[in-house]
Parts: C-alpha cells; sequence; structure tokens
C-alpha cells in the first residue's frame, strides 16, 4: 500500500511540473540579431515552450515573456534552457548554460514566500520572488548583480537539481544578494563571496541597459567630485576617512562582465565616500561605458589564461601619472615660477634679442598676400 501511494504521489508530481510540456510558457516579445530555439531561427511573437533552448549570436538579444507576466532577456552568445514551469504556482526553473541573462519579475504577481523564478547555472542557484537582477556564467564563475528587490543564492555543487530541489536548497542554504550589490562563486566552492557593493556610475549605467545595448559611448572616468563645492572642508576631511580594513574585498570596485571579475579599488588612488560606505576608484583603473555598462580596464591590467582580470606584475598605481595629473602639475610650476615654461634654448638658434631685431627690420618691409585672403587689423594707440 505505501508503494502505491509512493507511485501515486511521483505520478501527480510528475504530471504538475510537466504540464506545459505541450503548451507554450511564454513568447518571444524582442528580438535583435540572430537567436536560434533547438537550432531553428527565432522569430518575433513566436511561442516558447518547456525544454526549449535559446542560444544567441553575437549582438544578439531576445526577449522573452514568461505567462505569469516575469521578462527573462537573454543576452548576446548566451545560452538558456526553459527547464520546467509548475503548473499550479506557474514558477520557472530557468538554467544559464552559457554567458548572460536579466530577469525581471513584478512584485505584484507574488505575494507568496515561495520563489517566483529559479534560475540556475552549472554550479550556482538564483531564487526571485520579486526583482531586477542579472546573472552571468562564465568559465571563471558564475555571479550576480542586483538592481532591485532581494535574490537568494545558493551552491548546486555541480549537482543537478529539479524546481523543487533548487528551491529547498536556497531555503536552507542561501544568502541575500541586496539592491547595488554582486557576488561571485566558482566551481568547487561550498557558497557565494560575500555580498560586495559595486561602483555607482557602473550600477546606474548597467541598470539603465535592459536590453543589453552594445553601442559605444563616450567612456567617462569615474573619478568625480563626491561633494558640492561650498561643502565645508574639515566636515568633508572627516567624512573622507575611511575605516579600518577588515579580511573583505574593498566596496565601490567594478565587475568586469566578461568573466565576472570584481576588480577591487585601490585603497591608495581611490577617494572614500562615505555617504555610500565605498571607495570611489580612479581613472588609473579603468573608465565605465555610459550606454552599456560596461567596465573598460586601463592599460595597467592583464588577463590570466584563466580569463580572470588582473593587476600587471609589479605595476604601483599610486606611481603611475594620468595625463590630468601631469597637466596638473605643469600648471602648479608654471603658477610658482609665475610665468610660462619655455624649452631651454639650443645652440645656433635665435635669441630674444636677435628676433626682435628681426621682426624691427620686417615691419620696414613690404608683403603680399595671396587673393581670397582675410586679414584682422588693429589699430593700437591711434598709431
Amino acid at each position: 500500500m505505501n508503494k502505491l501511494w509512493a507511485f501515486l504521489f511521483l505520478h501527480i508530481l510528475f504530471i504538475s511540473s510537466s504540464a506545459f510540456a505541450n503548451e507554450a510558457v511564454g513568447k518571444i516579445s524582442y528580438l535583435r540579431g540572430n537567436a536560434f530555439s533547438n537550432n531553428q531561427k527565432i522569430k518575433l511573437n513566436q511561442d516558447v515552450f518547456v525544454n526549449d533552448k535559446i542560444k544567441t549570436e553575437e549582438k544578439s538579444v531576445v526577449k522573452i515573456k514568461l505567462i505569469d507576466m516575469s521578462t527573462i532577456i537573454v543576452a548576446p552568445n548566451s545560452t538558456v534552457n526553459i527547464e520546467e514551469i509548475n503548473s499550479e504556482t506557474k514558477a520557472s526553473l530557468i538554467s544559464v548554460l552559457k554567458g548572460s541573462l536579466r530577469a525581471v519579475v513584478p512584485k505584484k504577481i507574488n505575494k507568496s514566500k515561495v520563489n517566483k523564478l529559479v534560475i540556475k547555472s552549472p554550479i550556482a542557484a538564483f531564487g526571485v520572488r520579486g526583482t531586477d537582477f542579472l546573472v552571468g556564467h562564465s568559465k571563471v564563475n558564475s555571479h550576480i548583480i542586483t538592481f532591485s528587490g532581494k535574490v537568494k543564492v545558493a551552491s548546486l555543487k555541480n549537482i543537478n537539481r529539479d524546481l523543487n530541489g533548487v528551491n529547498r536548497l536556497l531555503d536552507k542554504n542561501g544568502i541575500i544578494i541586496k539592491k547595488g550589490e554582486f557576488s561571485s562563486i566558482k566551481s568547487g566552492m561550498n557558497s557565494f563571496t560575500a555580498p560586495i557593493k559595486i561602483n555607482k556610475s557602473q550600477f546606474f549605467a548597467l541598470r539603465r541597459n535592459k536590453d543589453f545595448s552594445f553601442k559605444k559611448s563616450k567612456a567617462k572616468p569615474v573619478n568625480r567630485k563626491i561633494y558640492p563645492k561650498n561643502y565645508p572642508k574639515t566636515k568633508t576631511q572627516s567624512l573622507n576617512k575611511p575605516p579600518e580594513r577588515n579580511a573583505g574585498k574593498l566596496p565601490g570596485g567594478f565587475v568586469e562582465l566578461k568573466s565576472g571579475n570584481y576588480v577591487e579599488p585601490d585603497p591608495e588612488t581611490s577617494e572614500y565616500d562615505s555617504v555610500n560606505k565605498m571607495y570611489v576608484p580612479s581613472k588609473k583603473q579603468g573608465v565605465i561605458d555610459q550606454n552599456s555598462g560596461e567596465f573598460i580596464p586601463s592599460e595597467n591590467y592583464e588577463r590570466t589564461p584563466e580569463g580572470e582580470l588582473k593587476l600587471k606584475k609589479g605595476t604601483k598605481l599610486k606611481e603611475i601619472k594620468t595625463k590630468y595629473e601631469s597637466d596638473q602639475v605643469k600648471k602648479k610650476t608654471i603658477e610658482k615660477g609665475g610665468g610660462v615654461l619655455l624649452p631651454p634654448i639650443q645652440q645656433g638658434s635665435p635669441t630674444p634679442s636677435n628676433l626682435f631685431q628681426n621682426q624691427q627690420q620686417n615691419n620696414n618691409q613690404d608683403f603680399s598676400l595671396p587673393p581670397s585672403t582675410k586679414v584682422r587689423v588693429r589699430i593700437r594707440n591711434g598709431e
């Protein structure tokens, strides 16, 4: 009898989880470039089914509207699988096999404590109830940036789990990633890294870029005035004093999206913003593309064979002068000397007195101008 009840329970569970196997669970609401579903080219407004494997090419993006009104945006060069939709709760299980996706889950559709959308990579799980966030999986790690709400994350430890299994894992071992925070996990690790705030300039640029725009803009340096001009200097100095460093990484760094790497702010060349409790890195580390939110590292960085971004060996950012800093040094030198810096006079070059004599002689000579030449003449002292 017990075996019969167990069989019936598993049968009902199977029917519940696979009820949408032959029914559309979503629709392609946006398409840019070339994308494929089970090796068939995708068309706009095409239906999406369970077990559909979505692949995008370079500079291609697909937006999927699920039946519960959640939205999945698949980034360029990515592979995503629609694994499971629960017929009762309409909760979804989506797998990111390669690349990145962005998920937007409206809060109003999920008033319960059940994860409305569960995303997993080969090594990590992400539980969502109502939020906007970015998930990526690379050769280096799996990672997440939360734009609004909260996301619960946990290590899968390379174990394949269904929707219910992932939810149980998240409830037991999950940690919370809040708005503006980043976290990652490498293969073989037992847990995600401690959540850390990312650079504000990159956060806002990424949040605006909802459809993975690859149009490049003029990249702007991230070092800018933190406080207004009229802010009291004494108060600014006290606010700029950073707290003592603990064992964790410094907040305010960049996320290098290609590898999912967190580039920590350099404490010697960064300012400390005590209002937001994070560091503001200098241009010596890199700049942010304001359209895509992409971090563009400076020439002081290099990529390891594993794909990680590292500071070049032996490089000390404090000793490197940017063009702005070099110009400031020249300006201070000129102001201190009370004049303009002139190059040294080389042997054989005309002296200032000779130049004056030559100019006097030239003033007494006639000269001619080519046709259609405009000349501006200024009368000085009535002469």
